[in-house]
């Protein structure tokens, strides 16, 4: 049997490809079970495990608390598993996961005595708490690029940034437009700006924060329609097939709600009945990507009330926001109108050959069911327990399901001075509280006739 603890270095060389669990840098083997789950969509990433504690494990070695001899009523923490402590795992050798555990249940049933943990990624500080800046206000204008401000607003925290994108020019420059209080929590502020950017912003296992795109296609036929035939993939090597992928089971999904054949956005500034005059500020209308699916007449207006940024008189940023709104409402739906849900036997991506990672792009070429095309993977959860065994659970969708919808950014309107500390009456002086109105009567006032 393996030693219960062992005590290990800084230094991660997980001695087996099999789950290694590190806590306060001790490796805890006789897990029963675990999870971990990670998405493009939520951050953080999280964790459970189930510990058995009946094979051997004296509760005072693993559990919250134990007792000095020289008096039992004074109890200090020195456990394993208590909250807080911090836990690092690891699959093939390689890390899946660094964050904290946040909560414990220990349970005894039918002669099973377990202890249930679960937790999250280092990275929930950044979605948990607000900013640790002293001074409140505008980013500082050294700032350049999103990974700056991301930087500037999560390395107080401990959390790192990587940027995978290669964008050194915003499309604005972000310190000028970007406002925060002490009440800003610092992944809903830089998430705000990466939607502004058009780019994507998760964490990873080393509780890092990410900065990335959505992948691109693997070749221009992949982005077709799933229900068109006629597309042969690009290489049955580079492609996810029957007899390479090791599913378990998958089931494709389409759905043609909240579709629509034509996305037009009419224009409301004065929020006049919608649609009277549209020939002050004309948006071009966009198509969905496949429009024969759809019902005919099956369309859709968007009243905006939106302003934007405009650097000419002919409202050029303004039509060319508008349409890329609709455009991406147009692609996104179709996007999102199409996923797979996989349960893969292990925890290797065939074609990679490496674990299943977030946002990498995959090309299907499946005759059962049938699926042609792009997806990229949007979310992953490793499991194993003693009933099933190693098991990755997968969600692939559209690229196009991952694009950011477009938003805008006002900046902070010039000559309007921020709140200070200071009390804008004096209470030494007398405070005139009269109104400013004259008695004299006015010359159109008409006499009151009793």
């Amino acid at each position: 049997m393996v030693e219960n603890i062992t005590e290990t270095g800084t230094r991660r060389k997980p001695p087996t490809n099999d789950l290694t669990v590190y806590i306060n840098n001790k490796i805890l083997t006789r897990f029963k079970s675990f999870s971990v789950s990670h998405s493009i969509d939520t951050v953080p990433m999280s964790f459970s495990l189930e510990y058995a504690l009946s094979e051997g494990e004296a509760s005072t070695e693993i559990l919250d608390f134990t007792s000095k001899k020289d008096d039992p009523e004074k109890r200090i923490v020195s456990s394993v598993l208590t909250i807080g402590s911090r836990i690092e795992i690891y699959l093939e050798k390689q890390k899946i996961l660094t964050g904290y555990v946040e909560n414990s249940s220990e349970s005894y049933s039918h002669e099973e005595h377990t202890l249930f943990i679960d937790g999250r990624s280092k990275t929930s500080v950044l979605v948990d708490s607000t900013t640790n800046l002293n001074q409140a206000g505008i980013i500082p204008d050294n700032l350049v690029t999103l990974h700056d401000i991301a930087d500037y607003m999560f390395s107080g925290f401990g959390i790192n940034t990587i940027d995978k994108t290669g964008l050194l020019t915003p499309k604005r420059p972000l310190a000028g437009y970007a406002y925060y209080d002490l009440t800003t929590h610092p992944y809903d502020f830089v998430s705000s700006l990466a939607q502004y950017e058009g780019v994507l912003l998760y964490d990873d296992p080393y509780g890092q924060m990410v900065i990335d795109t959505v992948p691109k296609a693997t070749d221009n036929k992949s982005a077709s329609n799933t229900s068109t035939c006629s597309i042969s993939s690009s290489s049955s090597k580079a492609s996810l097939t029957e007899s390479n992928s090791k599913f378990e089971n998958i089931t494709v999904h389409k759905t043609s709600l909240g579709r629509y054949r034509n996305y037009q956005i009419v224009m409301d500034a004065y929020g006049g009945p919608a649609g009277v005059d549209q020939s002050i500020i004309t948006i071009p209308s966009v198509a969905d990507p496949y429009p024969n699916e759809l019902p005919p007449g099956k369309n859709i207006t968007i009243v905006s009330h939106a302003s934007y940024p405009d650097t000419d008189s002919q409202m050029n940023e303004l039509v060319a926001f508008q349409t890329d709104l609709a455009q991406f409402m147009a692609n996104n739906n179709w996007g999102r109108g199409q996923t797979i849900s996989a349960l893969a036997t292990g925890y290797i991506n065939p074609i990679t050959k490496k674990l299943w990672k977030v946002n990498d792009v995959v090309h299907f070429n499946y005759h059962k069911p049938f699926i042609k095309g792009d997806f990229v993977v949007q979310s992953i959860t490793f499991s194993i327990d003693e009933y099933s065994g190693k098991q990755t659970s997968l969600v692939f969708v559209r690229r196009e399901a991952l694009l950011q919808e477009p938003i805008t950014i006002s900046p902070i309107l010039m000559g309007v001075n921020p709140p200070d500390n200071k009390d804008s009456t004096d209470s030494s002086k007398p405070v005139n509280q009269k109104l400013n109105v004259p008695d004299d009567t006015p010359p159109n006032a008409k006499p009151i006739s009793v």
